[in-house]
Parts: structure tokens; sequence; C-alpha cells
């Protein structure tokens, strides 16, 4: 038998330390459930989310050691998981199972005293950075490209015959003027 959590037109925060049953059913119809499991009791074993989200939002804020396995079916919704890779305890597990139909359902890692603003706060400088990144190499690829046009064009308007070999001695390339 598996306990309930309802949400209609209204929402439901659970932080802190609470015992958290072994199966959960949570419904959340045209409202918000926020779970913060970084201080609640996981019996060891696995631990069932079963979710239905309509129109409303589910946000689970998990410790960054808690295996999460998310088998959660999206229709027209929004389904997230918002962990990095890590450590993981091997003696508790979360899986979730359900449907989400034009609603959302995040799965949010983080460490005991951290916040969801800090944590997005990381995350946007992290994608600035690979964003900069990003940027860096499309710069560094078209002025390769044209270091490569001007070196082309200079060979190939050389007035003598110009031949390019490699380590090996095995002919790479030559300009037109070398073949006649």
């Amino acid at each position: 038998m598996s306990d309930d959590l309802r949400v209609v037109f209204g929402s439901i925060e659970r932080r802190g330390p609470w015992s958290v049953p072994q199966d959960l059913d949570i419904r959340v119809v045209f409202g918000n459930a926020e779970l913060d499991l970084r201080d609640a009791v996981l019996e060891p074993g696995t631990t069932t989310f079963t979710v239905h989200v309509t129109m409303g939002n589910l946000e689970l804020i998990v410790p960054p050691e808690l295996p999460v396995q998310l088998d959660v079916e999206s229709v027209t919704g929004n389904v997230t998981d918002w962990r990095k890779p890590g450590l993981r305890d091997t003696e508790r597990k979360l899986r979730i199972t359900g449907k989400i139909k034009a609603g959302n359902c995040e799965v949010i890692a983080l460490a005991p005293g951290q916040t969801k603003r800090h944590y997005h706060h990381e995350r946007h400088h992290e994608h600035h950075a690979a964003m900069h990144r990003g940027w860096r190499e499309v710069h560094d690829e078209r002025e390769l490209a044209e270091k490569s046009a001007t070196l082309t064009a200079t060979f190939d308007n050389m007035s003598e015959g110009v031949t390019v070999v490699g380590p090996d001695l095995r002919l790479i390339s030559f300009n037109a003027r070398f073949a006649t």
C-alpha cells in the first residue's frame, strides 16, 4: 500500500527532517508540490514515487549522492533532471515513475545548505563559460581559415615553383608554377 500526497489548486512543501514512505503516490492538479529530500529519512532499498501532474509543478530536491531513476512520461509537459554525475549512495535509491501532462517535473541535486538560486547561478556561469569557449573556437576557426586562404593565395601566385615535403620526404603539395 502506498501513501498519498495530493495537491489540487494549491501548494505543498516538505522540507527538513521527515520520514519518506517506501511508496508515495503524488498527484498535482493545477498546483505545486516541492519535496526536499536532503534531510528526509529514506528507508534502505528503493523508494518509489508514482507521479501524476496535470497543469502543475513537481519539484524534487535530492541530496547529490542519492541515485535517482527517472521513468516519467511527458505529454506537452517538461521533465528535467538537473543532477550532475557524482558519487552515489548504494544503500538507497529513488525511483520516479508516472506521467506529466502539460506540467513540469524537476529533479535538482543540492548540497545541504545550498539554495536553488545559488545552484541556478552556478549553472548560468557554467553555461556562459561554455558559450564563451564555443565563441572562442568559432573565432579561432575563422582566423585559421583566413590565414589558410592567405597562405594558399600566396603559394599559388608565387613566380617560382614551390614544393612542400613532409618529414618523411613525401610530397605534400606544390604550386602551379612548379608543375610547368
